[in-house]
C-alpha cells in the first residue's frame, strides 16, 4: 500500500485545526523563546513546563540577559524542572549566540547543533518553529505514528526519519505541531483508533491484535529515580538554592533526611563541579 501523502497531510491538518493544543511557545516565532521551551521540554512534561517557561522569560527576557547572568542565577530559575545540567547548557548556548554569532540566532539545524546541549531534535524544532525551516521534527510520538501508519513492527531510525521528511508539507511549522499533538492526544501508547482522522491509511489498525502486540517502540528507559545518584545530585542543588553557601559537613548532614547516597559525598560534589553546577572554595560549596 502506497501512502497518499497529500491526503494524509490534508486530513491531519484538518484535525489539527479543530483540536490543536494552545501552548505559550506556539504564540511566538522568537527563536530565543522557542529555544527556552525546547530545552525545558526535553525531559519534562508540558504541564510542568508552562508556568516555568513564563517565569523564566520574565527573569531572562532576552538571550543577552541570559548570557550575561551568573550560572547560579540560571540554576535558581530552573527550580522544579529537574535535569539541572540543561540550565547550564542553555546558559552556555546563550553565551555562544552572543559571542560566536554576534547575538544573531543561527537559522539552520546544522548551525544550531554547534550550540551546547542542542542535538538533532532540538535543532530541528528551533529551526522549524522559529523560521518554518523545512525539516521534520521527530520525537517519540512521531516515531510511533510513522511506525504504525507504515506497519513497521520495529523502529528503524533511518527509515522513520526519511518517511517523516517525505510527509512534510510546505507548512512545516504547522505540520510539525499537528503531528506532535496527534501523537500526544490520539496515537498514544494506547491509541484511540476510533478517533483517528487517518485511520483508513494506517496499516497498524488493520492488523490483528496479536500482531499489534509485537510492535516495539524506541523508548528511553530510566532506572528508579529516588535514591539514585541523580536524585541526590538534585537534592544538593535544591539545598544550595535554598541556603546559599554551605560547608561540606553541613551539606552532608542536611542530605541525611533524604537517605543514604550510594556515592560518597565527595564524588557527588566532584561530578556536580565537573558539570558546572556547583563551585567549591575550600570546604564551602555554592552555586556557580
Amino acid at each position: 500500500m502506497t501512502l497518499p501523502v497529500e491526503r494524509v497531510q490534508r486530513m491531519l491538518l484538518g484535525w489539527y485545526a479543530k483540536n490543536m493544543r494552545v501552548l505559550p511557545w506556539r504564540q511566538t516565532t522568537d527563536p530565543y523563546h522557542i529555544l527556552v521551551s525546547e530545552m525545558m521540554l526535553q525531559q519534562t512534561q508540558v504541564s510542568r513546563v508552562i508556568p516555568k517557561y513564563e517565569a523564566f522569560l520574565n527573569t531572562f527576557p532576552t538571550v543577552e540577559r541570559l548570557a550575561a547572568a551568573r550560572p547560579g542565577a540560571v540554576i535558581v530559575a530552573w527550580k522544579g524542572l529537574g535535569y539541572n545540567r540543561r540550565a547550564i547548557n542553555l546558559h552556555k548556548a546563550a553565551q555562544a549566540i552572543r559571542d560566536t554569532y554576534n547575538g544573531e540566532f543561527p537559522h539552520k539545524p546544522e548551525q544550531l547543533r554547534t550550540l551546547p546541549g542542542i542535538g538533532e531534535y532540538t535543532s530541528s524544532a528551533v529551526a522549524t518553529f522559529a523560521y518554518n525551516h523545512p525539516v521534520a521534527v521527530v520525537d517519540t510520538n512521531v516515531r510511533r505514528i510513522i511506525q504504525r501508519v507504515m506497519g513497521w513492527p520495529t523502529p528503524i531510525e533511518e527509515l522513520i526519519a526519511l518517511q517523516a521528511q517525505q510527509l512534510l508539507p510546505k507548512e512545516a511549522r504547522r505540520w510539525n505541531n499537528a503531528i506532535m499533538d496527534f501523537g500526544a492526544m490520539i496515537c498514544t501508547d494506547k491509541p484511540s483508533c476510533s478517533l483517528c482522522p487517518i485511520v483508513e491509511h494506517c496499516r497498524y489498525e488493520k492488523l490483528p491484535a496479536a500482531e499489534q502486540q509485537h510492535f516495539t517502540y524506541a523508548v528511553r528507559k530510566q532506572g528508579t529515580f529516588k535514591g539514585s545518584d541523580r536524585y541526590f545530585r538534585g537534592r544538593i542543588i535544591d539545598l544550595l538554592r535554598s541556603n546559599g553557601e554551605l560547608t561540606t559537613n553541613q551539606l552532608k548532614k542536611m542530605l541525611t533526611r533524604f537517605g543514604t547516597p550510594q556515592k560518597p559525598m565527595a564524588a557527588l560534589l566532584s561530578d556536580l563541579e565537573q558539570d558546572g553546577l556547583v563551585k567549591r572554595v575550600g570546604t564551602t560549596i555554592m552555586l556557580p
